[in-house]
């Protein structure tokens, strides 16, 4: 009965040491991303370009579409199918990190405008306010980042629109890792930056 009874002990500590020598075997890492504004993606020209007019613009909503309302990275593998990443993972909300890095840039490319968020019409007084509808915005590894939007300026607290535009844009990601599909998101971003910034500038006074 001693026997046996060591002799079942000895498979069950070797059962468990196999199951912890898999476990630790099988279980990688998760990485975690941000996207980068001008300032960082090394894409800011010269400061001669950043002509503000002292106005106050406020940025929002963005809305981003439901697939892409997720911590895991979305690739598109095809035109109607995507995958969603494991264990590559957004290190926030997509859409707070979206909404922060345009905030940043148009700050940088209007230059003395005052750029905020524009949370409520009763909250601050703004000369503009820019709402963006995000259709797709997403990539291949290995291929190009596409980022399509809508986006609108409306005039101070009240709903005229005075400019209307949807943007599409392509940004080859350079590489197949996540990292760098998500340097050519932010580069995409920059992108979409300018041409709001251009379309502020451009507005009657």
């Amino acid at each position: 009965m001693v026997r046996s009874f060591w002799s079942g002990l000895r498979w069950l500590l070797l059962g468990a040491g196999l199951a912890a020598g898999l476990g630790c075997g099988s279980t990688a890492p998760a990485k975690f991303y941000t996207l980068s504004p001008l300032s960082v993606t090394g894409e800011m020209k010269s400061g001669k370009e950043a002509v503000g007019q002292g106005l106050a613009v406020g940025i929002g909503p963005i809305r981003l579409p439901q697939y892409l309302v997720r911590q895991e990275i979305v690739t598109r593998t095809a035109a109607n199918k995507i995958e969603v990443a494991e264990l590559d993972l957004w290190g926030g909300s997509l859409q707070d990190d979206f909404s922060r890095n345009l905030m940043e840039n148009l700050a940088f490319l209007l230059a003395d405008d005052r750029v905020s968020f524009y949370l409520l019409p009763t909250v601050g007084k703004v000369d503009f306010r820019v709402a963006i509808d995000i259709i797709r915005f997403d990539g291949n590894r290995g291929g190009d980042v596409e980022l399509i939007a809508t986006w609108a300026i409306r005039e101070g607290q009240g709903s005229k629109v005075v400019r209307v535009q949807n943007s599409r844009i392509q940004e080859p990601t350079g590489g197949e890792s996540y990292g760098a599909m998500v340097g050519g998101m932010s580069r995409a971003l920059g992108r979409l930056s300018r041409e709001i910034g251009e379309g502020i500038k451009a507005l009657p006074r």
